[in-house]
């Protein structure tokens, strides 16, 4: 089963880790980072989806599911 999957922090310790263990599944893969030009140092840059933004903004989650909340 391919999961489609949003990560946050992708440039830090734990989200980079998690980004890779997810893309070597095959799961579809977009990050919401900062700063987009900190991401094309990883191995798997080329194989995800980089958006550039703050989880903190008020309406994130509309932005990406179209709702504000849970798109299966």
């Amino acid at each position: 089963m391919t999961l489609r999957c949003l990560v946050t922090g992708a440039t830090g310790y734990v989200g980079g880790r998690l980004v890779r263990e997810l893309v070597a599944r095959g799961h579809s893969v977009r990050v919401l980072v900062r700063s987009p030009e900190k991401m094309r140092d990883f191995p798997w840059a080329d194989q995800i989806e980089v958006v550039a933004g703050d989880a903190t903004h008020r309406g994130i989650s509309r932005e990406f599911t179209g709702s504000g909340g849970r798109n299966d």
